[in-house]
């Protein structure tokens, strides 16, 4: 297990670091291997260099309010507060900072730091004092500034006041070209680049939206620039990123807080500032194999029928996966973890039965405990809610379920009566948690409304903090059972990912809207969604095909969203209405048979996620990538919207409207579609041409893709001996091949794929791995004819004619209309093809 809930607090220096430092009068120079930072004396002005001299952030001129869009665009809190952008600009409630400071303060509520008054070199870094546009005196207050490095290319800046008393905010602002781009901040539905948005740092009210409350599901005080850093606020007060909004020229972060403190990360290669981010924060775990299976689930189980038909119709289909989800509801009563007879009967042998089928069970659940609930009582009494007073009165509100107060999770104790709860269902052999809600840090304009936690903490203090005790609260179960388990969120916050490191975006709407006004959003939405949260810590991300609201999807939406699906993560049918490709009341053949094909497609990939599931566990790096996070240097890439990478090797540009069209932004590079083969040389925009039954997918040219056994059913284990699982068949390594002079791709097993092209003359693929594997290698080929022969390990290898026979033979190859199909026999290290030309 890997808890560091307090490691943003207890962040040390990764290494002792050399940091010169030295005045020459005008300027302030602190300076290391890979930043200069300038502080320019009087009057106070900072700006951040890299090694080679090129500026990468300055602070931003004094400004006031700026130009917003109205609530729900701009989150209400923000809209409705006064601005002061400036350098380390604090606030202070004018009247209250009289009294204890006396009459000497200047007119105004917001101040910013003045003149460099003194310094001194520290233990990496150094301290700052200067004066402060509030006083004219600096015998009153003076403002601290401390710059610490923790290695050479990562710097904390701390800056307070040496009287802190009545001051409620604290700001900085840097410039920002028009061609500066932002990515993180947490989940966002209108754009994965900020670039022009606010982004709060807590759920509030907000009125316009569909739901009167912000989609603030994900809070992470992270962005990383296009320009060659990241900057980090490890703060859990309420705040806001204000990039580009109010004034197109200036970004801006603001907190409800006394002391600023932010880390700010330089590297040219924004993959490695992701790295160095996720190393202070945690790493995500590894979640086990089955998870990366398609899952399945409905709104409403009325019975355990409902189950078995399912399954008998996926694995008669030959749809495959390897989780299905039972939601809510589910119990007697909302979580009391006690199956309903009535809908369950025979729970036990439902789960079994599941099992033997390849299936893995997950269950909903939340954070309510309903007032009529049998345990309510028992839960008050031992102060096991959250509460509004001394006397732990609960704290009772409406929820989609009833009237019900939040468990208060920040309490030890409370922690442990729920988990014995849990327990009792995992040790009925479910596997996996869909945990709903976790927003309860949400306010009237987001201010405290007097809710009490375990350790005495009022709402807004710790924001993220209830939500992170929350998932753990399930993830040390997940522990018990040997981590061979997993959870699915809603909610999440800057250190969480290693509790919850998938995300779904709760309730999208089931159609192609785009978030605004009084819309959620549906599909372009969710492809938002999917890229902002993974650029935020979070790499695994699973969205409803098909969406949530408004019920039962058109043909078009189920398929465009089950296409979006496989290229994500997760992939997981269900939602609100009906969501059942076989159900042909509602669906036709082709929808049926659409979604198969992107079902198989996901599942063939698995050895291909899996490798980058393995590196967002070791290095931080998400699995749905924006254009920029591979090609930082690349505007248009920055700015291309609704189409990511996925991994390194594939751009997926899903159908984002109810269409057969869009356009797609090509970096440099040549680019292969997936389908046709056709060869795009970018960077360009095309217009791209896309069917129903077509995802438009382009993979980078020299890519080697492994692929699963095409004949796999699940990734777990199964009893029925017509269940194909993948441990039958993980000696089979089917590799699809995009040769371009020299390649190379590592599984996450160490199995190494080699790719290299000798003047024209032929191909030669080779693999080295541990295990005895056997090979299928599969290259799209225009002349069957140009071919004449194909060696393995020197042994020439025959040659088929019929696909039959192939399928039957243990090596050998066959043109398959335009593919080119290569077996190899089984052999442990070291196996080798070469395609010999005419």
């Amino acid at each position: 297990m890997r808890y560091i809930f307090m490691v943003l607090f207890l962040f040390v220096p990764l290494f002792a670091t050399d940091v010169d430092v030295y005045d020459n009068g005008n300027e302030l120079i602190i300076q290391t291997t890979a930043i200069k930072i300038s502080i320019a004396k009087n009057p106070w002005h900072l700006r951040v260099m890299n090694s080679g001299g090129a500026v990468l952030a300055s602070e931003g001129e004094v400004r006031k309010g700026g130009s917003l869009p109205e609530p729900p665009d701009t989150p209400l809190g923000y809209y409705t507060d006064e601005h002061t952008f400036g350098p380390l600009v604090y606030r202070v409630r004018r009247d209250k900072r009289i009294k204890a400071l006396g009459t000497k303060i200047n007119k105004g509520e917001a101040f910013h730091a003045k003149d460099v008054l003194d310094w001194k070199k520290i233990d990496n870094g150094v301290e700052i004092n200067c004066s402060t546009t509030e006083v004219d005196d600096p015998s009153i207050v003076t403002m601290q500034v401390t710059v610490n490095f923790s290695a050479d290319n990562i710097f904390l800046l701390k800056a307070t006041l040496s009287n802190t008393k009545q001051v409620w905010n604290f700001s900085e602002t840097f410039n920002s070209s028009e061609d500066e781009h932002y990515f993180g901040l947490g989940e966002h539905f209108n754009a994965a680049n900020s670039k022009g948005y606010v982004r709060g740092m807590q759920p509030e009210y907000a009125p316009g939206s569909k739901s009167e409350h912000s989609k603030t599901h994900l809070l992470v005080p992270f962005y990383i620039s296009n320009k060659g850093y990241g900057v980090f606020a490890p703060i859990r007060r309420r705040g806001y990123f204000d990039m580009g909004a109010s004034f197109a020229d200036l970004a801006r972060f603001t907190f409800d807080t006394n002391t600023l403190e932010f880390y700010f990360i330089v590297n040219e290669d924004p993959k490695k500032t992701m790295t160095s981010y996720m190393e202070m924060v945690g790493m995500p775990p590894l979640y086990p194999k089955w998870v990366f299976a398609p899952h399945q689930w409905r709104n409403v189980h009325n019975h355990a029928d409902e189950v078995y038909d399912d399954m008998e119709k996926m694995r008669g289909y030959d749809i495959p996966g390897s989780v299905i989800w039972i939601d809510n509801p589910w119990q007697t009563e909302y979580n009391d973890f006690k199956f309903n007879e009535e809908q369950f009967p025979k729970i036990q042998n439902l789960i079994k039965d599941m099992r033997g089928k390849g299936y893995r069970v997950a269950l909903w659940s939340s954070e309510f405990l309903n007032s009529e609930a049998t345990e309510f009582g028992e839960a008050m009494a031992n102060g096991y809610l959250l509460n509004m007073d001394k006397n732990h009165t609960p704290f009772v509100m409406p929820w989609a379920n009833g009237w019900g107060a939040p468990v208060n999770f920040v309490n030890p104790e409370a922690r442990k009566w729920w988990q014995k709860k849990i327990d009792s269902c995992m040790a009925m052999g479910v596997s996996g948690w869909k945990l709903d809600y976790g927003e309860i840090e949400d306010g009237i304009t987001s201010s405290s409304i007097g809710v009490r936690f375990y350790n005495g903490t009022k709402k807004m203090v710790d924001v993220g903090e209830y939500r992170m005790n929350y998932h753990r609260t399930f993830n040390e179960m997940l522990q018990k059972y040997d981590g061979d388990g997993f959870l699915i969120c809603r909610t999440g916050a800057f250190g969480d990912q290693v509790n919850a490191p998938c995300i779904w975006p709760g309730d999208l709407d089931n159609d192609f809207s785009f978030n605004g006004k009084g819309v959620v959003g549906g599909l372009p939405a969710g492809i938002a969604g999917g890229i902002s949260t993974s650029m935020s810590g979070f790499p695994y991300y699973g969205p409803d095909i098909g969406g949530f609201r408004k019920g039962t999807p058109t043909k078009n939406s189920l398929i465009r969203w089950a296409q979006f699906g496989a290229f994500s993560p997760v992939m997981q049918l269900g939602g609100g209405g009906n969501h059942l490709p076989w159900d042909f009341k509602q669906f036709d053949r082709e929808t049926l048979e659409i979604y198969k094909k992107y079902a198989r497609l996901h599942m063939d990939l698995f050895p291909y996620l899996y490798t980058y599931a393995k590196i967002a566990s070791e290095k931080g790096l998400p699995i749905m990538r924006p254009m920029f996070l591979e090609y930082p240097n690349d505007v248009e890439a920055c700015k291309a919207r609704f189409q990511y990478l996925f991994g390194e090797n594939f751009l997926v540009a899903p159908i984002y409207q109810d269409n057969t069209q869009r356009e797609v932004y090509l970096p440099q590079g040549v680019w292969v579609d997936y389908w046709t083969g056709k060869k795009y040389n970018g960077p360009a925009k095309i217009e791209v041409h896309a069917p129903l039954d077509t995802l438009p997918l382009f993979v980078k040219d020299g890519s080697l893709i492994p692929m699963a056994d095409p004949t796999i059913d699940t990734l777990t284990t199964a009893t029925d001996p017509n269940i194909v699982t993948w441990e039958q068949k993980r000696d089979h390594l089917v590799v699809r091949a995009f040769p371009q002079q020299n390649s190379q791709f590592t599984l996450y097993d160490g199995t190494v794929l080699r790719s290299s092209m000798q003047d024209k003359s032929s191909i030669s693929f080779q693999a080295q791995s541990s295990e005895s594997r056997r090979y299928t290698w599969l290259v799209r080929m225009t002349q069957k004819n140009a071919i004449q022969q194909i060696e393995s390990n020197t042994a020439v290898l025959p040659e088929y004619t019929d696909k039959e026979s192939f399928e039957k033979a243990t090596h050998g190859w066959f043109m398959d209309e335009d593919m080119l199909k290569v077996k190899v026999a089984p052999v442990k290290g070291n196996s080798s093809v070469r395609v010999v030309f005419k």
